[in-house]
Protein backbone atom coordinates (compact mmCIF):
# COMPACT_ATOMS: atom_id res chain seq x y z
CA UNK A 1 0.00 0.00 0.00
CA UNK A 2 2.85 2.32 0.82
CA UNK A 3 4.48 1.50 -2.48
CA UNK A 4 1.30 2.44 -4.39
CA UNK A 5 1.02 5.76 -2.56
CA UNK A 6 4.63 6.46 -3.23
CA UNK A 7 4.13 5.60 -6.89
CA UNK A 8 1.13 7.89 -7.19
CA UNK A 9 3.06 10.70 -5.58
CA UNK A 10 5.86 10.51 -8.10
CA UNK A 11 6.07 13.76 -10.06
CA UNK A 12 6.90 14.26 -13.73
CA UNK A 13 6.82 17.64 -15.51
CA UNK A 14 5.19 19.24 -12.52
CA UNK A 15 2.34 16.71 -12.09
CA UNK A 16 2.07 13.56 -10.02
CA UNK A 17 1.12 10.15 -11.36
CA UNK A 18 -2.23 10.59 -9.61
CA UNK A 19 -3.05 13.71 -11.61
CA UNK A 20 -2.14 11.97 -14.85
CA UNK A 21 -4.46 9.10 -13.92
CA UNK A 22 -7.28 11.55 -13.16
CA UNK A 23 -6.66 13.15 -16.55
CA UNK A 24 -6.93 9.76 -18.31
CA UNK A 25 -9.97 8.73 -16.23
CA UNK A 26 -11.94 11.92 -17.02
CA UNK A 27 -11.05 11.72 -20.68
CA UNK A 28 -12.00 8.01 -20.94
CA UNK A 29 -15.33 8.57 -19.16
CA UNK A 30 -16.06 11.49 -21.48
CA UNK A 31 -15.10 9.34 -24.46
CA UNK A 32 -17.52 6.59 -23.38
CA UNK A 33 -20.33 9.10 -22.83
CA UNK A 34 -19.76 10.52 -26.32
CA UNK A 35 -19.80 7.03 -27.81
CA UNK A 36 -23.12 6.36 -26.04
CA UNK A 37 -24.56 9.59 -27.39
CA UNK A 38 -23.43 8.69 -30.92
CA UNK A 39 -24.79 5.14 -30.77
CA UNK A 40 -28.13 5.85 -29.09
CA UNK A 41 -29.24 9.47 -28.83
CA UNK A 42 -27.70 11.01 -31.96
CA UNK A 43 -28.57 7.99 -34.09
CA UNK A 44 -32.26 8.26 -33.24
CA UNK A 45 -32.32 12.01 -33.77
CA UNK A 46 -30.59 11.73 -37.15
CA UNK A 47 -32.92 8.92 -38.22
CA UNK A 48 -35.99 10.95 -37.28
CA UNK A 49 -34.72 14.09 -39.03
CA UNK A 50 -33.77 12.12 -42.16
CA UNK A 51 -37.22 10.57 -42.39
CA UNK A 52 -38.84 14.00 -42.37
CA UNK A 53 -36.62 15.65 -44.96
CA UNK A 54 -34.60 14.21 -47.83
CA UNK A 55 -32.68 17.49 -48.02
CA UNK A 56 -31.67 17.21 -44.38
CA UNK A 57 -30.54 13.64 -45.00
CA UNK A 58 -28.32 14.77 -47.87
CA UNK A 59 -27.12 18.22 -46.78
CA UNK A 60 -27.25 18.58 -43.00
CA UNK A 61 -27.14 15.22 -41.24
CA UNK A 62 -23.81 13.95 -42.70
CA UNK A 63 -22.01 17.15 -41.63
CA UNK A 64 -23.56 17.18 -38.16
CA UNK A 65 -22.83 13.46 -37.74
CA UNK A 66 -19.19 14.11 -38.68
CA UNK A 67 -18.43 17.29 -36.72
CA UNK A 68 -20.68 17.24 -33.64
CA UNK A 69 -18.81 14.34 -31.94
CA UNK A 70 -15.50 16.06 -32.77
CA UNK A 71 -16.45 19.20 -30.89
CA UNK A 72 -17.44 17.03 -27.92
CA UNK A 73 -14.04 15.28 -28.03
CA UNK A 74 -12.27 18.64 -28.05
CA UNK A 75 -14.30 19.84 -25.05
CA UNK A 76 -13.63 16.56 -23.22
CA UNK A 77 -9.89 16.98 -23.82
CA UNK A 78 -9.97 20.59 -22.59
CA UNK A 79 -11.86 19.66 -19.42
CA UNK A 80 -9.47 16.78 -18.75
CA UNK A 81 -6.30 18.77 -19.30
CA UNK A 82 -7.43 21.36 -16.76
CA UNK A 83 -6.83 18.78 -14.05
CA UNK A 84 -3.08 19.06 -14.72
CA UNK A 85 -0.75 21.75 -13.50
CA UNK A 86 0.75 23.37 -16.57
CA UNK A 87 2.54 26.61 -17.21
CA UNK A 88 0.66 29.67 -18.40
CA UNK A 89 2.45 29.56 -21.77
CA UNK A 90 1.49 25.92 -22.43
CA UNK A 91 -2.04 26.57 -21.21
CA UNK A 92 -2.31 29.50 -23.62
CA UNK A 93 -1.15 27.34 -26.54
CA UNK A 94 -3.63 24.58 -25.63
CA UNK A 95 -6.42 27.13 -25.32
CA UNK A 96 -5.60 28.55 -28.78
CA UNK A 97 -5.59 25.05 -30.32
CA UNK A 98 -8.89 24.15 -28.63
CA UNK A 99 -10.47 27.46 -29.62
CA UNK A 100 -9.29 27.09 -33.22
CA UNK A 101 -10.74 23.58 -33.41
CA UNK A 102 -14.06 24.68 -31.91
CA UNK A 103 -14.32 27.75 -34.18
CA UNK A 104 -13.53 25.62 -37.24
CA UNK A 105 -16.12 22.97 -36.34
CA UNK A 106 -18.80 25.54 -35.48
CA UNK A 107 -18.13 27.32 -38.78
CA UNK A 108 -18.58 24.07 -40.69
CA UNK A 109 -21.84 23.39 -38.85
CA UNK A 110 -23.14 26.91 -39.54
CA UNK A 111 -22.29 26.62 -43.24
CA UNK A 112 -24.01 23.22 -43.41
CA UNK A 113 -27.13 24.61 -41.75
CA UNK A 114 -27.12 27.62 -44.10
CA UNK A 115 -26.82 25.36 -47.17
CA UNK A 116 -29.64 23.20 -45.82
CA UNK A 117 -31.92 26.23 -45.43
CA UNK A 118 -31.11 27.49 -48.93
CA UNK A 119 -31.75 24.02 -50.36
CA UNK A 120 -35.13 23.87 -48.62
CA UNK A 121 -35.98 27.29 -49.99
CA UNK A 122 -34.90 26.22 -53.49
CA UNK A 123 -37.35 23.30 -53.39
CA UNK A 124 -40.31 25.67 -53.55
CA UNK A 125 -42.26 25.33 -56.83
CA UNK A 126 -42.40 29.09 -57.47
CA UNK A 127 -38.61 29.53 -57.56
CA UNK A 128 -37.24 30.51 -60.97
CA UNK A 129 -33.66 29.94 -62.24
CA UNK A 130 -32.59 33.51 -61.50
CA UNK A 131 -33.43 33.01 -57.82
CA UNK A 132 -31.33 29.85 -57.73
CA UNK A 133 -28.41 31.91 -59.03
CA UNK A 134 -29.08 34.54 -56.38
CA UNK A 135 -29.15 31.92 -53.63
CA UNK A 136 -25.85 30.46 -54.85
CA UNK A 137 -24.18 33.88 -54.73
CA UNK A 138 -25.72 34.71 -51.36
CA UNK A 139 -24.53 31.37 -49.98
CA UNK A 140 -20.99 32.13 -51.13
CA UNK A 141 -21.08 35.56 -49.51
CA UNK A 142 -22.33 34.11 -46.22
CA UNK A 143 -19.55 31.50 -46.31
CA UNK A 144 -16.96 34.22 -46.77
CA UNK A 145 -18.43 36.24 -43.88
CA UNK A 146 -18.46 33.17 -41.59
CA UNK A 147 -14.81 32.34 -42.33
CA UNK A 148 -13.74 35.97 -41.88
CA UNK A 149 -15.44 36.09 -38.47
CA UNK A 150 -13.86 32.76 -37.53
CA UNK A 151 -10.42 34.04 -38.58
CA UNK A 152 -10.81 37.23 -36.55
CA UNK A 153 -11.90 35.26 -33.46
CA UNK A 154 -8.84 33.03 -33.64
CA UNK A 155 -6.38 35.79 -34.54
CA UNK A 156 -7.65 38.00 -31.71
CA UNK A 157 -6.47 35.33 -29.25
CA UNK A 158 -3.06 35.04 -30.91
CA UNK A 159 -2.23 38.68 -31.62
CA UNK A 160 -2.52 40.89 -28.52
CA UNK A 161 -3.63 43.98 -30.48
CA UNK A 162 -5.73 43.01 -33.47
CA UNK A 163 -7.20 46.49 -33.97
CA UNK A 164 -4.41 47.52 -36.37
CA UNK A 165 -5.08 44.47 -38.55
CA UNK A 166 -8.81 45.13 -38.56
CA UNK A 167 -8.22 48.79 -39.40
CA UNK A 168 -5.99 47.81 -42.31
CA UNK A 169 -8.61 45.42 -43.63
CA UNK A 170 -11.24 48.14 -43.23
CA UNK A 171 -9.24 50.69 -45.19
CA UNK A 172 -8.65 48.17 -47.96
CA UNK A 173 -12.33 47.31 -48.05
CA UNK A 174 -13.30 50.96 -48.30
CA UNK A 175 -10.88 51.48 -51.21
CA UNK A 176 -12.30 48.49 -53.07
CA UNK A 177 -15.85 49.67 -52.36
CA UNK A 178 -15.19 53.12 -53.82
CA UNK A 179 -13.54 51.63 -56.89
CA UNK A 180 -16.47 49.33 -57.61
CA UNK A 181 -19.31 51.41 -56.19
CA UNK A 182 -21.65 51.09 -59.18
CA UNK A 183 -21.11 47.35 -59.48
CA UNK A 184 -21.66 46.81 -55.76
CA UNK A 185 -24.86 48.88 -55.82
CA UNK A 186 -26.24 46.77 -58.68
CA UNK A 187 -25.28 43.53 -56.92
CA UNK A 188 -26.93 44.58 -53.66
CA UNK A 189 -29.97 45.70 -55.65
CA UNK A 190 -30.01 42.22 -57.19
CA UNK A 191 -30.22 40.68 -53.73
CA UNK A 192 -32.94 43.19 -52.85
CA UNK A 193 -34.94 41.98 -55.86
CA UNK A 194 -34.28 38.38 -54.79
CA UNK A 195 -35.36 38.88 -51.18
CA UNK A 196 -38.21 41.37 -51.63
CA UNK A 197 -39.40 39.90 -54.97
CA UNK A 198 -41.12 42.95 -56.48
CA UNK A 199 -41.12 41.02 -59.76
CA UNK A 200 -40.04 37.66 -61.16
CA UNK A 201 -39.25 36.22 -64.56
CA UNK A 202 -42.44 36.16 -66.62
CA UNK A 203 -44.04 39.16 -64.90
CA UNK A 204 -45.30 42.06 -67.03
CA UNK A 205 -44.16 45.33 -65.48
CA UNK A 206 -44.05 49.03 -66.31
CA UNK A 207 -41.52 51.57 -65.12
CA UNK A 208 -41.78 55.15 -66.27
CA UNK A 209 -42.51 55.16 -70.00
CA UNK A 210 -41.25 51.60 -70.49
CA UNK A 211 -43.17 48.35 -70.23
CA UNK A 212 -42.47 44.73 -71.00
CA UNK A 213 -42.18 41.14 -69.78
CA UNK A 214 -39.28 40.25 -67.47
CA UNK A 215 -37.01 37.81 -69.31
CA UNK A 216 -33.79 37.82 -67.27
CA UNK A 217 -32.64 39.00 -63.85
CA UNK A 218 -28.86 39.18 -63.64
CA UNK A 219 -26.34 40.34 -61.08
CA UNK A 220 -26.07 43.78 -62.70
CA UNK A 221 -28.97 44.15 -65.13
CA UNK A 222 -32.57 43.08 -65.65
CA UNK A 223 -33.92 42.62 -69.17
CA UNK A 224 -37.46 43.12 -70.41
CA UNK A 225 -39.06 42.22 -73.73
CA UNK A 226 -41.25 45.11 -74.81
CA UNK A 227 -44.53 44.81 -76.71
CA UNK A 228 -42.67 45.94 -79.82
CA UNK A 229 -40.29 42.99 -79.51
CA UNK A 230 -37.10 44.87 -78.62
CA UNK A 231 -35.07 44.11 -75.49
CA UNK A 232 -35.01 46.72 -72.72
CA UNK A 233 -32.00 46.59 -70.38
CA UNK A 234 -32.11 48.25 -66.93
CA UNK A 235 -29.55 48.33 -64.15
CA UNK A 236 -30.84 46.66 -61.00
CA UNK A 237 -30.29 49.86 -59.01
CA UNK A 238 -32.57 51.81 -61.37
CA UNK A 239 -35.38 49.28 -60.92
CA UNK A 240 -35.14 49.07 -57.12
CA UNK A 241 -35.23 52.87 -56.84
CA UNK A 242 -38.07 53.36 -59.36
CA UNK A 243 -41.84 53.01 -59.10
CA UNK A 244 -43.00 49.79 -60.76
CA UNK A 245 -46.34 48.38 -61.79
CA UNK A 246 -46.55 44.59 -61.77
CA UNK A 247 -49.55 43.23 -63.66
CA UNK A 248 -48.97 39.52 -63.03
CA UNK A 249 -50.81 39.45 -59.70
CA UNK A 250 -53.71 41.51 -61.06
CA UNK A 251 -56.94 39.54 -60.55
CA UNK A 252 -59.26 42.12 -62.11
CA UNK A 253 -58.92 45.30 -64.14
CA UNK A 254 -60.91 48.50 -63.57
CA UNK A 255 -62.02 50.05 -66.86
CA UNK A 256 -63.23 53.62 -67.28
CA UNK A 257 -64.44 54.89 -70.65
CA UNK A 258 -66.74 57.63 -71.89
CA UNK A 259 -68.96 58.43 -74.85
CA UNK A 260 -71.05 61.35 -76.00
CA UNK A 261 -74.39 61.84 -77.75
CA UNK A 262 -75.67 64.87 -79.65
CA UNK A 263 -77.40 67.79 -77.96
CA UNK A 264 -80.65 67.19 -79.83
CA UNK A 265 -81.19 63.81 -78.08
CA UNK A 266 -84.58 63.80 -76.28
CA UNK A 267 -84.57 63.79 -72.48
CA UNK A 268 -86.39 60.43 -72.32
CA UNK A 269 -83.59 58.76 -74.29
CA UNK A 270 -80.92 60.49 -72.21
CA UNK A 271 -82.42 58.89 -69.09
CA UNK A 272 -82.55 55.51 -70.83
CA UNK A 273 -78.86 55.40 -71.83
CA UNK A 274 -77.42 54.41 -68.36
CA UNK A 275 -79.78 51.42 -68.18
CA UNK A 276 -78.85 50.36 -71.71
CA UNK A 277 -75.14 50.53 -70.89
CA UNK A 278 -75.67 48.53 -67.69
CA UNK A 279 -77.54 45.79 -69.59
CA UNK A 280 -74.80 45.60 -72.22
CA UNK A 281 -71.97 45.24 -69.70
CA UNK A 282 -73.77 42.77 -67.44
CA UNK A 283 -74.52 40.53 -70.42
CA UNK A 284 -70.78 39.93 -71.00
CA UNK A 285 -68.73 37.22 -69.34
CA UNK A 286 -65.89 38.15 -66.96
CA UNK A 287 -67.41 41.58 -66.18
CA UNK A 288 -68.80 43.31 -63.10
CA UNK A 289 -70.75 46.51 -63.69
CA UNK A 290 -69.98 49.45 -61.42
CA UNK A 291 -71.75 52.59 -62.73
CA UNK A 292 -72.85 54.63 -65.74
CA UNK A 293 -73.70 58.33 -65.35
CA UNK A 294 -74.54 61.42 -67.40
CA UNK A 295 -71.29 63.20 -66.60
CA UNK A 296 -71.30 66.67 -68.12
CA UNK A 297 -72.34 69.05 -70.87
CA UNK A 298 -69.41 69.09 -73.26
CA UNK A 299 -68.53 71.55 -75.99
CA UNK A 300 -70.23 69.47 -78.66
CA UNK A 301 -71.72 66.46 -76.83
CA UNK A 302 -73.60 65.24 -73.78
CA UNK A 303 -70.97 63.14 -71.98
CA UNK A 304 -71.48 59.81 -70.21
CA UNK A 305 -68.88 58.04 -68.02
CA UNK A 306 -68.96 54.25 -67.59
CA UNK A 307 -67.01 52.16 -65.07
CA UNK A 308 -66.85 48.37 -64.93
CA UNK A 309 -64.40 45.59 -63.98
CA UNK A 310 -62.93 42.83 -66.14
CA UNK A 311 -62.51 39.76 -63.92
CA UNK A 312 -59.12 38.91 -65.39
CA UNK A 313 -55.69 40.51 -65.35
CA UNK A 314 -54.94 39.44 -68.91
CA UNK A 315 -54.74 42.39 -71.28
CA UNK A 316 -56.14 40.44 -74.23
CA UNK A 317 -59.19 39.45 -72.18
CA UNK A 318 -59.80 43.12 -71.40
CA UNK A 319 -59.53 44.12 -75.07
CA UNK A 320 -61.88 41.32 -76.15
CA UNK A 321 -64.50 42.40 -73.60
CA UNK A 322 -64.19 46.09 -74.46
CA UNK A 323 -64.48 45.35 -78.19
CA UNK A 324 -67.63 43.28 -77.63
CA UNK A 325 -69.12 46.09 -75.53
CA UNK A 326 -68.32 48.69 -78.18
CA UNK A 327 -69.99 46.61 -80.92
CA UNK A 328 -73.16 46.13 -78.90
CA UNK A 329 -73.30 49.82 -77.89
CA UNK A 330 -73.29 50.76 -81.58
CA UNK A 331 -75.96 48.19 -82.33
CA UNK A 332 -78.27 49.29 -79.50
CA UNK A 333 -77.78 53.00 -80.18
CA UNK A 334 -78.64 52.51 -83.86
CA UNK A 335 -81.79 50.66 -82.82
CA UNK A 336 -82.76 53.54 -80.51
CA UNK A 337 -81.84 56.20 -83.12
CA UNK A 338 -79.21 57.64 -80.80
CA UNK A 339 -76.49 59.60 -82.55
CA UNK A 340 -72.91 59.72 -81.32
CA UNK A 341 -71.54 63.21 -81.04
CA UNK A 342 -68.41 64.34 -82.79
CA UNK A 343 -66.60 67.68 -82.60
CA UNK A 344 -68.70 70.28 -84.49
CA UNK A 345 -68.73 74.06 -84.67
CA UNK A 346 -71.50 76.31 -85.94
CA UNK A 347 -70.42 79.70 -87.29
CA UNK A 348 -72.95 82.56 -87.40
CA UNK A 349 -72.16 85.57 -89.69
CA UNK A 350 -74.16 88.74 -89.19
CA UNK A 351 -74.03 91.86 -91.43
CA UNK A 352 -74.49 94.95 -89.22
CA UNK A 353 -73.64 97.65 -91.84
CA UNK A 354 -76.30 100.51 -92.00
CA UNK A 355 -78.39 100.73 -95.20
CA UNK A 356 -77.79 104.52 -95.57
CA UNK A 357 -74.11 103.91 -95.90
CA UNK A 358 -74.71 101.41 -98.66
CA UNK A 359 -76.96 103.93 -100.53
CA UNK A 360 -74.32 106.64 -100.25
CA UNK A 361 -71.65 104.28 -101.57
CA UNK A 362 -73.84 103.32 -104.51
CA UNK A 363 -74.44 107.03 -105.31
CA UNK A 364 -70.73 107.69 -105.24
CA UNK A 365 -70.06 104.82 -107.61
CA UNK A 366 -72.73 106.06 -110.05
CA UNK A 367 -71.29 109.63 -110.00
CA UNK A 368 -67.84 108.28 -110.83
CA UNK A 369 -69.18 106.28 -113.75
CA UNK A 370 -70.88 109.37 -115.17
Amino acid sequence: MINILEFLSLSYFGNTIEKYLWFLLIFMVSFLVIQFLKAVIFKRIFKWAGSRSVTAQLKLIPVVKKYLPRILYVLAFYISVNTLLISAYVHHIIMILVLSAIVYIVSKLLIAFMEFMFSRYGERPDIDPSQNIAMAWLAKMIKVVIWIIAFLIVISNIVPDVSALVAGLGVGGIAVAFAAQAVIEDIFSYFTIFLDRPFQIGDFITTGDYLGEVKHIGLRTTRLKSLGGEELVFSNKDLTSARLRNYKTMEERRVVFSLGVTYDTPLEKLKLIPEVLKEIIESKEMTRFDRAHFLAYGDSSLKYEIVYYVLSGNYNDYMDVQQSINFEIRERFDALSLEFAFPTRTLYIENNAPKTTLINKNAQVNSIKE
